[in-house]
């Protein structure tokens, strides 16, 4: 299968976007890295039109809540961005 200039460019955005995540070294050992990842993946979803709330009782970092209104089916995704 041959890749167009789109494909290529859609891979590149791909690959920057999982290459900033691994960079942050988001583990419970590096808070401030899953401060990063949490901020990066939060910005992403915004970009994509879902309106996104963090969500912590205090003791452990926050997790993302993102909603997208429209039609169809909701659906739920849950994810670690800590590994």
């Amino acid at each position: 299968m041959e890749r167009n200039s789109t494909d290529n460019q859609v891979i590149a955005d791909m690959r920057h976007r999982l290459h900033a995540l691994v960079e942050a070294r988001p583990t419970p050992s590096n808070r401030a890295g899953m401060d990063a990842a949490r901020a990066g993946v939060a910005r992403q979803l915004r970009e994509l039109g879902f309106s996104v709330e963090e969500v912590s009782d205090g003791d452990v970092p926050p997790i993302l809540v993102a909603f997208r209104p429209g039609a169809g089916t909701p659906i739920g995704m849950a994810g670690h961005y800590d590994v």
